[in-house]
């Protein structure tokens, strides 16, 4: 046990997210969450600009990357000033988002943060066959979350019941 404890201590630190649009960012399971968005909702609207700026730091003095992988259209961000802004649209195939946001040093540490936007006064696509998307796994629909959550259990069963006919 001693010789593991030893080998570990030069370790590389991961970079940690400091604050995100003012807000304290804390740690759940090595997570990395804004003070306060635990259980609440970000909202932003339809058509707005929404600004960000992310403050990161790295306990080893390492170059820190910040990568948006999946960001939303209309996402513009500056690495170097670590802020940037997104351009919210006007029509999406969801009324929220999650972003994943990964801190990377150059010694290939990483920290996540993950932020889930609700999207106000967005348009959805319409209801039917065309309204429903098949993304990232997810069943998504403009209808609300009981009827998706419906549709997800009934659809297997809806599928398997045509089949036999």
């Amino acid at each position: 046990m001693m010789a593991f404890l030893l080998a570990c201590t030069g370790a590389n630190e991961p970079p940690r997210f400091e604050s995100y649009n003012g807000l304290k960012v804390k740690y759940l399971f090595g997570f990395a969450y804004p003070d306060g968005e635990l259980g609440e909702e970000l909202i932003v609207s339809a058509g707005e600009r929404f600004d960000i700026s992310i403050d990161v730091s790295d306990a080893d003095g390492d170059e820190i990357e910040l990568l948006f992988p999946q960001a939303p259209l209309g996402w513009s961000f500056e690495a170097n000033s670590r802020k940037g802004y997104w351009m919210v649209p006007e029509t999406y195939w969801s009324d929220h988002i999650t972003l994943q946001v990964l801190a990377v040093d150059e010694n290939g540490g990483a920290s996540a943060m993950f932020l889930t936007y609700y999207l106000n006064d967005v348009v959805l696509p319409p209801l039917g066959i065309e309204g429903l998307f098949f993304k990232g796994g997810m069943l998504s629909t403009n209808l609300n979350k009981d009827l998706s959550l419906s549709l997800l259990v009934l659809l297997p069963k809806l599928v398997s019941k045509n089949r036999e006919t």
